[in-house]
């Protein structure tokens, strides 16, 4: 995804075939190209230079999942546990090896932990707005953490209010629906990255190529 977006600001760089079948999205590219597009206008064009821009930008990223685990710990338990946990995570060794990788899986993990915070927080109108916000681009940038997002959804609607989900789902919604609107200038096609998906991983079988694992192979590792 970041070769994406060094492909976007430089015009060369390896596209894979999930960028020429569509069944990627160009959030992470557009977001890489972003920095990227700031380093080349302040000239700092030297690929040593913005690729370690890119991941300093990442890295400091990988810091909110250290204070969401806090936030959480301190919901859940005690001030004591939240900051053990902290530490944990701190020397937690996937966090530091995948810290500077702007990849779907890391960039969701974070969105996603945000809005496991705002789940834990006082339900207002602000807080579910940014729950809305997270939630929704946890699916726009990796479609398959949508199971665990809806289980997150399920509980703040067994625990909030109907103008708060309001609020919530309102945000969800354009999220997706800018996200469907990306692709189809992308693409050519709405929601071509959800379609694509489904298509070439659940019809076509293509990420069966790469290898399967049991259905405890998580509960087991």
């Amino acid at each position: 995804d970041a070769e994406q977006g060094h492909r976007m600001v430089f015009g060369y760089g390896y596209i894979p075939w999930e960028y020429r079948y569509g069944t990627r999205s160009y959030i992470i590219p557009g977001f890489v190209s972003g920095i990227l597009f700031l380093c080349r206008l302040l000239q700092l064009d030297n690929p040593i230079v913005y690729a370690m821009v890119v991941k300093a930008v990442s890295s400091t990223l990988s810091v909110s999942i250290i204070y969401c685990i806090y936030f959480i710990g301190r919901n859940i338990s005690t001030e004591a546990s939240a900051r053990l946990a902290a530490v944990f995570a701190c020397l937690w060794y996937e966090l530091i090896y995948f810290a500077h990788k702007p990849t779907p899986e890391i960039l969701a993990t974070y969105l996603l932990s945000g809005a496991l915070v705002c789940l834990f927080r006082k339900p207002e109108n602000g807080n579910a707005l940014l729950f809305g916000l997270l939630a929704g681009l946890t699916v726009a940038v990796r479609l398959q953490y949508s199971p665990v997002v809806a289980l997150i959804c399920a509980v703040a609607c067994l625990s909030w209010r109907k103008k708060t989900l309001a609020a919530a789902g309102l945000a969800f919604g354009v999220v997706i629906g800018l996200s469907g609107f990306l692709d189809y200038l992308t693409w050519g096609h709405f929601f071509s990255f959800y379609y694509q998906n489904y298509l070439f991983n659940a019809v076509h079988n293509i990420s069966l190529i790469y290898g399967t694992e049991s259905s405890f192979y998580y509960l087991l590792m």
